[in-house]
C-alpha cells in the first residue's frame, strides 16, 4: 500500500473583514488513508487501490482540499468572530472615552468665549438668557461670561429687542398664535414689557392670521353642530390663539 503527502496552499478568501483578504495559509494532509482527525472526518474517507497514478492523485488532491474547507471552515470562522468582537469592544470602548471627553466644558478665556458668542449670534438672532446657556455649555468659565454677555450687548451684537422682533416674525409665517409665541419667549428669558410691546395680541394682524389659518384647515365651511364647531375651535387654541380670535373667526351656530 502506497501513502501519499499532499501539502496545499490556499489563498483564503472571505468576504468577513475580520480576515484579511490574500492572507496565505498552509494546510498538510499526510497518511490520507490511515490520518484521522478529532471529529473523524478523514478517517477511511479515500481509496486505498490506486488506477491511474496521474487520475488518482488528481482525485485525492481534489478530496483532500474538500476535507480542509470542511474541518477549518468553522475554525477560521469562530477566530474571525472573536477578533472582530474584540476590536468591536476597543472601539466603542475609545469612542465612549472620546464622547465624555468632548461632553466636558472647555476652559476658555474671556477671547474664546467672547469670539463664539460672535460666531452663534452671526446664525441668528440669540436672547440673552439662549445665548448663555449655550456658551455655558461650551466653556467652564462662570466669571467671564457676565463680562463677555454684557461686552457682547454694549457692542451691538446682543440684544433681546431685536430677538423677540426676529422670533415673532418667524412664528407669525408658522401660523402660531400669541398665546403660544408669549409661552415661548418667557421660556426664553425675554421681559414682559418687550413681550407686550411686540407682541400686541389686540392686533388685527392675529385676527386676519388666526381667519388664515383656520380657512386653510377648514375652508369656508360652516360648523354643523356644536361638536364640529369644539374641533374647530380647539384646533386654533392649539396653534395659540385665544378665545376673541376664536370667536372672530370660527362662524357661530345657528
Amino acid at each position: 500500500m502506497r501513502l501519499l503527502k499532499v501539502t496545499k496552499t490556499k489563498r483564503r478568501e472571505s468576504d468577513s473583514d475580520e480576515i484579511a483578504q490574500g492572507e496565505l495559509f498552509t494546510v498538510e494532509a499526510e497518511d490520507l488513508f490511515h490520518h484521522k482527525s478529532s471529529d473523524g472526518k478523514f478517517a477511511n474517507s479515500l481509496p486505498r487501490q490506486t488506477g491511474n497514478r496521474s487520475e488518482n492523485i488528481v482525485d485525492v488532491v481534489g478530496e483532500v482540499e474538500e476535507q480542509i474547507e470542511i474541518a477549518t471552515a468553522g475554525t477560521f470562522n469562530k477566530r474571525a468572530r472573536r477578533e472582530g468582537r474584540e476590536r468591536r469592544e476597543r472601539r466603542d470602548k475609545q469612542a465612549s472615552s472620546g464622547a465624555k471627553a468632548s461632553s466636558r466644558p472647555e476652559k476658555g478665556s474671556f477671547q474664546d468665549v467672547y469670539n463664539r458668542g460672535v460666531y452663534l449670534l452671526s446664525m441668528r438672532e440669540h436672547s440673552r438668557l439662549e445665548l448663555e446657556q449655550k456658551l455655558s455649555k461650551k466653556f467652564n468659565a462662570p466669571e467671564s461670561l457676565t463680562n463677555v454677555l454684557d461686552t457682547l450687548v454694549d457692542d451691538g451684537y446682543l440684544s433681546d429687542l431685536r430677538f423677540v422682533e426676529s422670533f415673532v416674525r418667524s412664528r407669525r409665517l408658522r401660523g402660531h398664535g400669541p398665546s403660544k409665541v408669549r409661552q415661548e419667549l418667557v421660556s426664553k428669558g425675554v421681559e414682559d414689557h418687550l413681550i407686550e410691546e411686540y407682541l400686541e395680541s389686540d392686533s388685527e394682524e392675529w385676527n386676519e392670521l388666526a381667519r388664515t389659518v383656520y380657512q386653510k384647515k377648514f375652508g369656508v365651511t360652516v360648523p354643523g353642530d356644536y361638536a364640529d364647531w369644539a374641533k374647530r375651535a380647539r384646533f386654533l387654541q392649539g396653534r395659540g390663539f385665544n378665545k376673541k380670535h376664536i370667536d372672530h373667526v370660527v362662524p357661530s351656530i345657528s
